[in-house]
């Protein structure tokens, strides 16, 4: 789906959230960890863009261990929204291809298993 910014504005200003599929190539970065060096130019707040088949151990945590199945979560900047969502990553088999399914949801202190349909 294709949303706009002020879309999901608009479903929070109802005291809404949203649990929808993005696409794969989804433009989401990750959280950078690099303190502060003392500088006085403003530093880096995200690093690294997000790629749904290679995620970074850091800020992806492994939470549904199912047979067929690999399921996993985390927070992370996504610039169609201007805002950190939880995001799912799903992995599976389907006629020996690994296909990865992206879920996020802009509660992000919802219950996983609820976003993910588990």
């Amino acid at each position: 789906m294709f949303f706009q910014k002020n879309f999901v504005e608009q479903v929070q200003g109802f005291n809404l959230h949203l649990v929808n599929k993005h696409r794969n190539d989804a433009d989401l970065s990750y959280f950078s960890n690099i303190a502060e060096i003392g500088r006085k130019c403003r530093t880096k707040k995200y690093a690294e863009m997000v790629d749904a088949k290679s995620l970074n151990p850091e800020h992806f945590k492994r939470f549904e261990d199912h047979s067929s199945i690999k399921t996993f979560s985390g927070i992370v900047y996504s610039k169609f929204s201007g805002r950190n969502n939880l995001h799912i990553v799903e992995e599976f088999q389907i006629k020996g291809k690994t296909i990865s399914q992206l879920l996020f949801s802009t509660e992000t202190d919802c219950a996983l298993f609820a976003v993910a349909g588990i």
